[in-house]
């Protein structure tokens, strides 16, 4: 399998371990807006966030290169994640794509 479609299986993986744990969670009732559980278009898994804050979570898996590092996201004043070209995805600018340079 190519080095592209490796990566592909590997971010719809994440997506399904991500959208099947935040099934359990729900937004409080304390009439706070909130960005509901999500996850994005490279794997990342962000929990309930509070409208106006970013959430942070750790690289993704197959963004670390080491145990530094992480990503962030922002949940709108209306409680909506921001979006690009209408999907959601975190800023991971400070994360790395990890390359395995013997299979590249």
């Amino acid at each position: 399998m190519d080095l592209l479609s490796e990566t592909f299986l590997r971010i719809r993986d994440l997506q399904q371990k991500c959208n099947t744990n935040i099934r359990k969670y729900k937004p409080p009732l304390d009439g706070n807006l909130y960005c509901n559980a999500t996850s994005d278009t490279l794997g990342g898994c962000w929990n309930i966030t509070r409208a106006g804050q970013s959430a942070k979570i750790p690289c993704p898996e197959l963004m670390k290169t080491s145990s530094y590092g992480s990503a962030y996201l922002n949940c709108t004043e209306h409680g909506t994640w921001n979006t690009i070209n209408g999907s959601i995805r975190g800023d991971y600018t400070h994360c790395q794509f990890w390359v395995n340079r013997c299979n590249a």
